[in-house]
């Protein structure tokens, strides 16, 4: 799994194209103020230890988010980190894994429409620590 992850001051996101059949029926659009923004991309050896990995995702996000001192956080479904993707249907599991456990931890989350490519307007923050990478 890879997570690129911002410190946002603000992040909007609208359905553009939708781009695989395990996508939402209905895609909603997205805007929020003080963030931190997850790209989420999981590959097929995820799929062979799922606990490991997202427990991992969590606990990088979860760290980045207090370290930046942010009570919300946005997934969003990114397949452009690696070459090797894992099957749709476990990556859209992953980011409904991933915003339960987050949800559960007192953090407000939402998530981008899966399965659909979206423009995008972000500000990312000019700290160092608001840009971060981490591969699983």
């Amino acid at each position: 799994m890879k997570l690129l992850l911002f410190h946002v001051d603000r992040f909007s996101a609208q359905a553009f194209l939708k781009t695989s059949e395990s996508g939402l029926a209905e895609a909603s659009d997205i805007a929020v103020h003080e963030a931190l923004i997850a790209f989420i991309h999981s590959e097929p050896k995820d799929e062979e230890t799922p606990g490991k990995a997202r427990t991992k995702a969590v606990k990088q996000i979860k760290w980045l988010a207090r370290k930046c001192a942010v009570g919300h956080i946005v997934l969003h479904s990114f397949a452009h980190l690696a070459e090797q993707k894992s099957s749709a249907d476990f990556a859209a599991a992953t980011l409904e894994h991933l915003a339960q456990r987050l949800a559960g931890t007192g953090f407000t989350v939402d998530m981008t429409p899966f399965g659909y490519s979206c423009s995008w307007d972000i500000s990312v923050r000019g700290e160092p620590i608001a840009k971060h990478f981490v591969s699983i």
